[in-house]
């Protein structure tokens, strides 16, 4: 019985001495600032440290001074001859390709931090600007943007490493320098439409017969006093000053936006009614001729407009030996 209680005694003892034991360090660092790597361990008498470029150490909790990237890696102790532990330690540096910079939208004015190598979507940043601006996160966004956001735009940015930075850029804000996109899409419930931001020429775009397109302007940051006239082929509609206009019409279209002394101009839309002539294709070409094998052979036929049309809702029917194909 005693030897039984004194047993159980040591084997708690050694446990605990087991449980008590660990190591540790104070990484992540950032080698731009000259940092100390600090090691650190506990729950023995003994210990034998190992690491990157040949790193040894008896001592409980060593350190390296001025600690490089080539400090980085994986750490192990023996404490005690036994029990071996492992850390592993970051050190990091200034990435240089980070930087920030900024472009108009519509009515909105966004400047931003980026790094086209490495994510930097879990970095601290803390920009300022002019009017007082703050903010923290990786863009700032400035909507219905005046001349008074022109300016100096800094932002200072702390990486994984903890490598902190500063960028800066410098903001031009001319007269009248909104952007105005032009909606497209057909006058259905389905919502579809796509968008045209007067850059590039402008698309020639394809309406079935008896369908209707719909064209829209986005006026949400622009503020107060808007003033919007809808024009078809030069001339301004009649009664057309929404923010949407809707036409069946073969016709050149666009949207004139008046703000103050300031007069925009969307891109044109050139509009076209087709009856729509679907090509039919197998295997990334047009069909001429195709033979199939007779014996279990399958092959799979594709429909495609030689044009791009808008429509909101598709559908296709098959025909076999000019008769209707009831399952396709």
């Amino acid at each position: 019985m005693f030897k039984r209680l004194l047993l159980t005694i040591l084997t708690l003892f050694l446990c605990k001495l087991v449980v008590g034991q660990s190591i540790s360090s104070n990484s992540p660092l950032c080698s731009d600032n000259a940092p100390t790597l600090e090691l650190k361990a506990t729950g023995g008498n003994t210990y034998a440290w190992t690491g990157p470029n040949g790193f040894t150490s008896s001592l409980q909790n060593p350190s390296i001074t001025k600690a490089s990237t080539s400090q980085a890696g994986t750490y192990t102790c023996i404490i005690n001859g036994k029990t071996t532990l492992t850390t592993n330690v970051k050190i990091g540096s200034y990435n240089s390709s980070t930087g920030i910079s900024y472009y108009t939208s519509n009515a909105q004015l966004l400047v931003y931090a980026y790094n086209n190598s490495i994510d930097i979507s879990g970095f601290s940043f803390d920009w300022t600007g002019p009017n007082n601006l703050k903010n923290t996160s990786s863009r700032v966004t400035i909507n219905g943007y005046e001349k008074t956001n022109a300016g100096t735009y800094a932002v200072t940015i702390k990486d994984d490493f903890g490598c902190s930075y500063t960028k800066s850029t410098n903001v031009t804000i001319n007269d009248c320098s909104y952007k105005p996109f032009i909606y497209y899409g057909i006058s259905d419930k389905s919502g579809i439409e796509d968008r045209s931001d007067n850059t590039g020429n402008p698309p020639n775009l394809y309406v079935c017969d008896g369908a209707s397109a719909r064209y829209r302007v986005d006026t949400t940051y622009w503020g107060n006093n808007v003033k919007i006239q809808w024009f078809k082929n030069g001339q301004a509609i009649d009664k057309a000053t929404g923010l949407t206009y809707t036409s069946s019409e073969a016709a050149t279209f666009y949207a004139q936006l008046t703000k103050g002394s300031c007069v925009y101009k969307t891109q044109k839309l050139s509009i076209q009614n087709v009856i729509p002539k679907p090509s039919v294709y197998t295997n990334d070409s047009f069909l001429g001729s195709t033979s199939i094998c007779s014996k279990g052979d399958t092959i799979t036929l594709y429909a495609s407009n030689s044009v791009t049309i808008l429509a909101g809702s598709r559908s296709y029917q098959w025909f076999k030996d000019g008769k209707k194909i009831y399952d396709g």
